[in-house]
């Protein structure tokens, strides 16, 4: 739920962002009228888009997986072009202002995020979960196995590729390799060759830590299962920026029009 103070502060921040929306900010017709808007419409403006925007915000995603996918040598058929996407979400332009993310597609092998900052931020392999429990059914490997050198080397290789900058989450973060385990069954001499790899900072009370970047992978196949990055400060690609925004000047009138005021 969207407080009024909080519009506020969207705008304040967004604009030290990005000139684009300086038109915006400036304009005293949407800001007089949003004044005016009850409860219920402004709740109405927050979820506004217009199929110009989609349209636009659709492509940009589509194009940056489609990079994605190539940079990171995953296992899809390229082009990914929107006949071969399984789902397909974008999110509406206050989303994007607050820098939270324009959306996501999907294909039968992974799904693709542009969230944190803006930008590509995650890449999931689909059916994850149930893709991990048969991993970890099928392997069953002795822990002289274990190689977390190789895990690390496939790791950093794949945070590169996708522009993330490895150098300073060194500097800054915690870094940790671990393969999967067996404890909870009992079996202390046998791990999945599945490694997570982090890089993780402390809370402020250094009671709980935070991850800032991840990787989940399976050796043996050196399969990507999962790449998140939720500090986009140390993604170096540029944030996405959707160039139509009709929806500016448009949502006020737009929202009124609706409600039938």
């Amino acid at each position: 739920m969207f407080c009024v103070f909080a519009v506020l502060a969207i705008v304040a921040s967004a604009h030290s962002q990005d000139a684009r929306y300086d038109s915006f900010y400036t304009n005293s017709l949407y800001v007089s009228n949003w004044n005016k808007l009850s409860s219920g419409q402004r709740l109405e403006a927050m979820r506004f888009t217009t199929p110009a925007y989609q349209s636009e915000a659709f492509g940009l995603v589509l194009a940056e997986a489609n990079k994605a996918a190539k940079e990171l040598q995953l296992k899809e058929k390229l082009p990914i072009t929107k006949s071969n996407l399984l789902e397909v979400y974008i999110g509406k332009p206050i989303t994007e202002i607050k820098g939270e993310g324009v959306g996501n597609i999907s294909t039968v092998n992974y799904t693709y995020f542009v969230t944190a900052g803006n930008k590509l931020s995650s890449v999931v392999r689909q059916h994850h979960d149930e893709e991990l429990s048969q991993l970890v059914e099928e392997y069953r490997w002795p822990l002289s196995r274990i190689d977390t050198n190789a895990a690390c080397k496939l790791a950093v290789r794949w945070m590169k590729s996708a522009k993330v900058d490895v150098k300073n989450l060194n500097h800054d973060c915690q870094f940790l390799i671990e393969p999967v385990m067996f404890d909870d069954e009992g079996d202390t001499n046998h791990f999945v060759p599945i490694y997570h790899v982090s890089w993780k900072t402390p809370s402020a009370d250094r009671v709980k830590w935070h991850t800032v970047a991840s990787v989940e992978l399976f050796l043996p196949k050196k399969l990507l299962l999962d790449m998140t990055i939720t500090d986009p400060k140390y993604i170096l690609s540029k944030s996405l920026v959707v160039s139509n925004t009709d929806y500016m000047s448009n949502l006020v009138h737009a929202v009124s029009e609706r409600s039938g005021d």
